[in-house]
């Protein structure tokens, strides 16, 4: 036996290995996202649609009045590749959350909560921001004291109102990446980077705070 097909067997029994190991730990953290999701909406119906393979699912949710529905995709690491992973992490892949909520009412008007480091990636995305009030805040973002930088903007006083209230009451922040009321759709959206343990608790401080924005006229 060529003594290079050693190392080589063992390589491919590795690999073999990190796939099976990678595709389990994303699809378990598919359902953990999902079942904590729905422990917070409480959907009259759900589907659930897989993105390519490990790539990630895409949710839909029926809710209650006064929302229509919730639209989820959450996409995850390539855990399965040990060769493609390392690379993912260089260039900065991780774990990624989209939630977006139909509100039945109209909204009082447009507000944003973005982290600071993730500001300049979606500013020329949000249409008219020059016109937009802005302010930088500070919170402590996890148990160690660490503090992390966020930018509102608002449209006019009583999104302020309501958006301030919403940021000092937000839980696990450490997870926001970025936040939006978006009357033109009559949208809740919502970005985060997910981790265990925290989504639900993220989640249900957003949803409690979310009528108030609602138009009741």
């Amino acid at each position: 036996m060529n003594w290079y097909l050693i190392p080589l067997t063992l390589l491919a029994i590795f690999l073999v290995l990190r796939y099976f190991l990678g595709m389990k730990k994303n699809r378990w953290f598919a359902s953990v996202i999902a079942q904590e999701t729905e422990r917070v909406l409480h959907p009259v119906d759900t589907t659930y649609v897989n993105i390519g393979g490990a790539i990630g699912y895409h949710a839909t949710y029926s809710l209650k009045p006064p929302f229509k529905k919730a639209e989820g995709t959450f996409t995850f690491l390539p855990r399965q590749s040990a060769l493609y992973l390392p690379f993912a992490l260089l260039l900065g892949a991780q774990d990624r959350y989209y939630l977006t909520i139909h509100s039945e009412l109209p909204l009082i008007g447009e507000g944003h909560i973005i982290e600071k480091a993730y500001y300049r990636k979606v500013a020329a995305t949000i249409r008219g921001i020059e016109q937009f009030n802005q302010e930088e805040q500070e919170r402590i973002i996890d148990t160690k004291g660490r503090k992390r930088s966020y930018i509102l903007l608002w449209d006019r006083p009583a999104v302020y109102e309501k958006l301030s209230l919403l940021w000092n009451d937000l839980d696990e922040m450490s997870l926001l990446k970025h936040l939006c009321v978006y009357p033109e759709n009559r949208h809740f959206y919502l970005f985060i980077k997910p981790e265990h343990g925290k989504i639900e608790k993220l989640l249900r401080s957003f949803w409690t705070y979310l009528p108030q924005f609602q138009s009741k006229s």
